[in-house]
């Protein structure tokens, strides 16, 4: 869990009357709880960006059902700091 890079392999679509954007990340390890996720993202600070839709602990099965890739709600200053 050293490795902290989340990187965004796919932008769905940015949400209407909202300022998030819907973007499949890769998390870099299989997390087989959303704890994992919700450390890797404190690490990051970057909970406070992603929107609590549901989508946090779900898998992508577009990628394969791993828990390595999430669809996630993400505004776009949370985008802007995965980019870097």
């Amino acid at each position: 869990m050293d490795n902290l890079s989340i990187k965004i392999l796919k932008h769905l679509k940015k949400h209407e009357n909202e300022e998030t954007y819907q973007i499949i990340v890769d998390l870099g390890f299989s997390a087989k709880t959303g704890g994992k996720i919700r450390y890797r993202l404190r690490k990051l600070e970057m909970e406070k960006y992603i929107k609590k839709s549901g989508k946090l602990g779900r898998g992508y099965s577009g990628y394969g059902k791993s828990k390595r890739f999430f669809i996630w709600n993400i505004t776009q200053k949370g985008r802007n700091i995965l980019k870097k």
